[in-house]
């Protein structure tokens, strides 16, 4: 019987023909767009269980000295952040760890005030900074993000070119990061690139 072994891959990698490979594109001068794919972050869906919501907030707080958003923010602690994603549910991110690992860890201080799903491996969350990554991404984002509308801790679900994506403003450089489902992660990027090379863009892989 033949075998064979499974080696996690990116689901960003581009066959050598896409203009979505890591590299420097468009632009003369320095990049005014930063791609990079946050492969060192596990994400997670938090569903708050009916009549919950007091103790999954209070949960939240004592164990991650964290305030659960309960309007469009995102909110963090540098370890762990939270993401509303409509009432009662949020995507959790665990920096550096594994989806495993950080739904272990959200299970064991959440208790049953809510139900916790690994979504490591369906959702691929790229992040874009720079000083152009706000007029690249308004080319497709259907919502208006001038920082008087969408600053720091502003998070929304929407559809940027076609893609459902639910990204959040990380700081006011600005930084946005984008979570989007893995099967479309690789065109989305083809778009993202496109949109970015007037201002130059530089896109970092994962390791």
């Amino acid at each position: 019987m033949a075998s064979f072994t499974l080696t996690e891959t990116s689901s960003l990698r581009a066959p050598t023909d896409v203009d979505a490979r890591p590299g420097r594109h468009g632009g003369d001068a320095a990049p005014g767009v930063v791609i990079a794919e946050r492969a060192d972050v596990a994400i997670c869906s938090v569903l708050a269980r009916r009549g919950a919501a007091d103790r999954l907030a209070a949960a939240v707080q004592s164990a991650f000295a964290c305030e659960l958003p309960l309007t469009p923010r995102y909110a963090g602690n540098g370890t762990v952040a939270f993401a509303w994603a409509g009432p009662g549910q949020w995507l959790a991110l665990g920096e550096r760890m594994t989806g495993p690992a950080s739904a272990q860890q959200l299970r064991a201080a959440l208790g049953d005030a809510a139900s916790v799903i690994d979504q490591s491996h369906g959702r691929t969350l790229i992040r874009v900074g720079g000083p152009r990554a706000r007029e690249a991404l308004a080319k497709g984002v259907l919502i208006d993000l001038h920082p008087a509308a969408f600053g720091p801790g502003s998070t929304a679900s929407t559809v940027i070119s076609h893609t459902g994506v639910h990204f959040w403003q990380v700081d006011a450089a600005p930084t946005y990061e984008l979570s989007v489902a893995s099967s479309f992660a690789l065109s989305f990027l083809q778009w993202l690139t496109g949109a970015a090379d007037e201002f130059g863009v530089a896109y970092r892989a994962s390791g």
